[in-house]
């Protein structure tokens, strides 16, 4: 539910935004598309957030990963779950439920203004 949530957030700020189901389908997304972002839920199956984040930023999985923006989405909003996220090699942290203004914020921060149609 919060991975639709979270779409629809997305997709309501002009984004165009694709869900996975776990890391493993992120990593080969990754391999097959390129992304400006990734919001990457800490709480997911067979991987955590974390680790999948240290994955990629290890270049296993995609092109151009070690600066690629990833957003930590997590439910609680803990001083040490910012540090393990940072130090996992994420870029910023989006606690839930979050609005699209919290989203696009963190998406003109990080990735620059929108090129063309509010994307």
């Amino acid at each position: 539910m919060s991975r639709k949530l979270a779409l629809f957030v997305l997709k309501n700020i002009g984004c165009e935004a694709h869900g996975v189901h776990s890391a493993a389908e992120a990593f080969e997304a990754l391999r097959n598309e390129r992304y400006d972002a990734i919001f990457m839920d800490l709480h997911m199956p067979e991987m955590n957030g974390c680790e999948a984040a240290m994955f990629i930023r290890r270049s296993g999985a995609g092109k151009a990963n070690r600066s690629l923006p990833i957003f930590a989405i997590t439910g609680s909003d803990l001083p040490e779950e910012r540090e393990s996220c940072a130090l996992a090699g994420m870029t910023d942290f989006l606690a839930k439920p979050f609005s699209g203004e919290h989203a696009e914020a963190l998406l003109r921060k990080h990735c620059g203004e929108p090129t063309h149609d509010g994307q």
